[in-house]
């Protein structure tokens, strides 16, 4: 080993023992930045300062223990051992002395290295959500970059994304924001927490200015966009149908009475400010209906060409009519989900909703917005009980005469009629008389109870008084279902079925929990006999059955080491799972040895089958040549054996068959046989008394067949025939 490789040895072991091996850990290591002199021992201080530890040594150091801490099983200690880790880089570029720039950078570069590091080491997402608080923690560390974070202002960063230190941190950033995005539909809410605190930490680092700020236009808050916390609001100017279209909305829309009431001269003039809001979003109606009839013409005009042989009067065929008919009335009696407001924060959004060519929704809903307003005021200035009514719930502060205020009236009730009601009214009994309909009868039950309110006071309603108690008590549950019901089954003995107790007055409602079954099984299992076999349960198959229901809610992914074999056992004994997985393993294998073992016995029972079926041309006529030998045993009874059996019984010697000579193979076709040694008992009792009838060779009783005629009248020679010795005979 080397000088260089053993100084790097001993300082490893001084850093591991000085920082890994404290007794008394910080609880708020990651919430909190720690103390430099009470959380990193002098000893690794001045290990990492002395004279002979250069910068390249230093770095080599940290990060060999950086990578010896990911190595750790516990994702707890992982995390806060990298911490150790950043926070000692940190606190040597802060003991720098003043003026050492190019040593605070060295250690600047270390920190935001090892960051880098910890974002490829740690588990994803839960190993990083832990880490994250300490990210955020010393997010001041991270704006410093090379400076001293005391010399920060608040809200100033020093990082680019494209250079150092921060650019090799962008880097992997960006790698695991393509990484969750690419695999979006196998994410967690975990997955989705950690993608939306990396942006913030993105966001709070950069500049608006960089191009890889995500928060550069407000995206990660689209619900609320930056017009809502922008201080130079009021400031902006949008276009002309936008600040008149907020006008109208605020001052006339959301605020009628304090317009009917007002001083005319400071009140909301609607020519200027109403007249073109309703022209612009009538002319946008006007091109949605023309887009339609448009739409309608050439549909005609197609059916029309599809259908030339159908008759012209199609009067008398049915409408047909909605599949959802029959559900309107129910859903007429349910409550209505309240409208989403239009976006006045954001002018883009507003002007695109406005202008949709395809979506007339909002451009209607602020039209009869408007139009209620009209004719609520309109009533107020024509009706004295109504105008008295709201007088006394407006404050007026500037008194005018009546006079000057029948006058002013006059005007705004002339204007409001022919701006708004007349117009708006007109244009849709042209264009849509359907909606025209649906705003009659919204402006009358508008009406009716602005009258309810007004002229009676809502006096149907004195008697309603809002509870003050508790809420209803919920009521007790029937267990009156539990007993059978009396049918008449047409017998009598069918009928005392209904007598017999179902037992179901006798169920326990109340169930253990999850964790308490859970607690009652492992204190079972572990007074259990470790010798008696897990694999047969008896009796317990239905117990443990409603077992595993009960533990189904909290303990549904540890069930997966249970199954028939180990029962409720495999949940505390893992080596169970896999003894009955390796046996279920070997099935498929056992099953297909005993295929082959059935298939090659039946093959074995179907060859006799088989030669049995030969055709008997084959078969060779063994009649002419058999010698009608005969064996006498000693009980006296003569044995004719086979002549491929007949042995010679010769005095002290072994019988063995003789083979006499065949003619040329080819002409029988026949292969001699081989010979047979007599392995029973039988073959030594002939060795010593046997006697051998002559062959009966008569030419009338044994004829000669054609081929042992031409052979000169020798017998057949395509049987073996075993001729005893003639000394025997």
């Amino acid at each position: 080993m080397s000088v260089e490789d053993q100084w790097l040895t001993d300082h490893v072991e001084i850093l591991r023992k000085g920082l890994f091996l404290a007794e008394k850990r910080d609880v708020n290591l990651l919430s909190l930045p720690q103390n430099s002199d009470e959380s990193i021992p002098k000893v690794v201080v001045e290990a990492l300062s002395s004279n002979d530890a250069a910068g390249l040594k230093q770095e080599i150091v940290l990060k060999k223990l950086f990578l010896e801490a990911a190595q750790e099983m516990d994702e707890r200690t992982k995390v806060e051992r990298f911490a150790i880790l950043m926070d000692l880089s940190h606190h040597m570029k802060r003991a720098n002395k003043v003026g050492d720039d190019a040593n605070a950078k060295f250690w600047t570069s270390v920190f935001f290295d090892l960051f880098r590091m910890s974002l490829t080491l740690l588990q994803l997402p839960h190993g990083l959500l832990q880490f994250w608080p300490y990210v955020e923690s010393r997010l001041h560390w991270f704006k410093a970059g090379f400076l001293n974070e005391d010399s920060l202002q608040h809200g100033q960063t020093t990082l680019s994304a494209i250079k150092a230190p921060f650019s090799k941190v962008t880097y992997q950033i960006n790698k695991m924001l393509l990484g969750l995005r690419l695999n979006s539909k196998l994410a967690t809410p975990a997955h989705h927490e950690l993608s939306m605190k990396i942006n913030l930490f993105l966001c709070d680092c950069l500049s608006p200015m960089e191009q890889a700020n995500t928060n550069k236009r407000g995206n990660i808050a689209k619900g609320l966009p930056e017009q809502l916390w922008d201080i130079r609001n009021d400031e902006k100017d949008g276009s002309a149908f936008y600040t008149d279209f907020l006008k109208v909305k605020q001052e006339f829309i959301q605020d009628p009475v304090s317009w009917t009431f007002s001083d005319p001269e400071k009140r909301l003039s609607l020519q200027d400010y109403v007249l073109p809001v309703v022209d612009e979003i009538l002319l946008h109606e006007s091109d949605f209906y023309t887009q339609i009839k448009t739409r309608n013409v050439r549909l005609n005009r197609l059916n029309q060409k599809a259908n030339v042989q159908l008759p012209h009067n199609l009067q008398a065929l049915s409408e047909p009519q909605d599949k959802s008919h029959h559900n309107w009335s129910f859903a007429s009696s349910g409550l209505r989900p309240l409208i989403f407001d239009e976006p006045d924060w954001d002018s883009e959004l507003l002007m695109q909703q406005l202008q949709d060519p395809s979506n007339d929704f909002h451009r209607k809903k602020f039209l009869l917005e408007l139009l209620i307003t009209a004719n609520m005021i309109k009533r107020i200035l024509t009706d004295e009980a109504v105008r008295s009514f709201y007088r006394t719930q407006y404050d007026q502060s500037l008194r005018i005469t009546h006079s000057h205020e029948d006058r002013n009236n006059a005007t705004a009730l002339r204007d409001i009629t022919q701006i708004i009601i007349s117009r708006v009214e007109n244009f849709y009994d042209h264009q849509d008389q359907t909606f025209k309909s649906l705003l009659v009868d919204l402006i009358a039950g508008d009406m009716s109870l602005l009258d309810l309110k007004a002229k009676k006071s809502f006096k149907i309603f004195s008697t309603f008084t809002f509870p003050t108690g508790s809420g209803e008590s919920i009521p007790e549950i029937s267990y009156s279902y539990k007993s059978f019901g009396w049918i008449k089954l047409g017998n009598k003995k069918l009928d005392n079925v209904w007598k017999v107790k179902s037992g179901l007055e006798s169920i326990d409602s109340k169930l253990p929990s999850s964790q308490e079954t859970f607690d009652e099984i492992r204190d079972r299992y572990e007074k259990q006999d470790p010798d008696v076999s897990s694999s047969y349960h008896g009796d317990k198959t239905v117990e443990q059955w409603k077992q595993l229901r009960r533990l189904r809610p909290k303990f549904l992914f540890q069930l997966s080491n249970v199954d028939e074999n180990t029962g409720v056992s495999g949940l505390f004994n893992s080596s169970l799972i896999q003894e009955s997985r390796e046996k279920k393993s070997h099935l498929p294998t056992q099953l297909q040895a005993a295929k082959d073992y059935f298939e090659a016995k039946k093959k074995r029972k179907l060859e006799p089958l088989g030669e049995a079926d030969e055709p008997a041309d084959k078969e060779q006529d063994t009649s002419d040549t058999k010698t009608n030998l005969t064996v006498e045993k000693t009980d006296d009874k003569i044995v004719t054996p086979s002549i491929n059996t007949l042995e010679r019984a010769t005095s002290g010697e072994e019988a063995i068959p003789k083979k006499l000579p065949r003619k040329d193979s080819s002409e029988s076709g026949d292969a001699p046989a081989e010979q047979q040694e007599p392995k029973d008992e039988t073959t030594d009792a002939l060795k010593t008394n046997v006697r051998v009838e002559e062959p009966n060779t008569s030419p009338v009783n044994q004829p000669i067949p054609e081929n042992d005629k031409r052979e000169g009248g020798s017998p057949s020679l395509d049987q073996e025939i075993a001729v005893p010795p003639s000394s025997d005979i």
